[in-house]
């Protein structure tokens, strides 16, 4: 029988590792560049790993279908390196640069949004995810495909207890 966390756990085998929700999401960097990540929330940190380089707008009819799932924004090839990986760990990080891992103690405000970017062109999406951090910084995670952006906001929220709903 699985249990809630492992359930929860759709784009990385965290090969037992608890988490409480994960999602794909697309993050600009550099002004007019975009990267993937699948975002793991376990019950200390948000851990970022990069999965897919730029995304760019889907070709056909048939493209835009076919991403309204969001694991076909994962590189599969990319996805093996994490598998036995712990994403709280130094490993983690190092399997790429951009890959992240930010305290849930300080994250100070999570909002999620419906509205859909203009920027994204046709690349399906479901809103946006903003994380405020106690520094100032506010990252922004896009939601490549379906997926349930409240559920998301609701369950990063228990995990991150010091975080409070913010208004965006």
């Amino acid at each position: 029988m699985t249990n809630q966390s492992e359930k929860n756990v759709e784009f990385l085998d965290l090969r037992g590792q608890p988490a409480v929700v994960s999602f794909l999401a697309m993050e600009y960097y550099a002004v007019m560049f975009n990267r993937s990540f699948s975002v793991i929330v376990t019950k200390n940190a948000i851990c970022g790993a990069k999965m897919f380089g730029v995304v760019g707008s889907p070709r056909t009819a048939i493209g835009v279908y076919k991403w309204r799932d969001p694991r076909n924004f994962i590189n599969r090839k990319t996805l093996e390196k994490y598998l036995s990986i712990d994403p709280e760990s130094p490993a983690f990080l190092k399997i790429d640069k951009v890959n992240f891992q930010i305290s849930c103690n300080s994250v100070k405000g999570i909002g999620f949004t419906s509205r859909k970017k203009i920027s994204m062109g046709g690349v399906p999406h479901s809103g946006s995810l903003f994380v405020q951090l106690a520094d100032g910084h506010k990252r922004e995670f896009i939601l490549l495909g379906d997926q349930d952006g409240k559920e998301i906001e609701r369950l990063m929220l228990g995990a991150c207890i010091t975080a409070s709903k913010m208004p965006v």
